[in-house]
């Protein structure tokens, strides 16, 4: 199940930072919508970082690497490669609040 939210969040692409927001979250990715488009066009399995701060209920620096699943003209929704135990956790505590 997702989420309806919106965090601030960042794309690494190659050597582009792509500023956006986390629409909606789940355990295993989210939807990433680009405030303008990406200098290069994601295709689904595109891999790259995605970053993203989760405030409550504890500060928690999200960045981990996603893979893309489906995409559209102004963003895409990814699924979570390998988050790190704190974020994982991160997510479950900030999803269940």
């Amino acid at each position: 199940m997702r989420f309806a939210l919106q965090l601030p969040a960042t794309a690494s692409l190659l050597r582009a930072t792509v500023p956006g927001n986390v629409l909606n979250l789940s355990q295993a990715g989210a939807l990433f919508v680009w405030d303008a488009p990406p200098p290069l066009t994601l295709v689904v399995g595109a891999r790259f970082e995605l970053s993203f701060f989760i405030e409550k209920p504890d500060p928690v620096r999200v960045k981990t690497w996603v893979t893309v699943r489906w995409t559209s003209t102004t963003g895409v929704g990814v699924q979570f490669d390998g988050l790190h135990q704190h974020e994982a956790e991160a997510v479950s505590r900030y999803l269940a609040a």
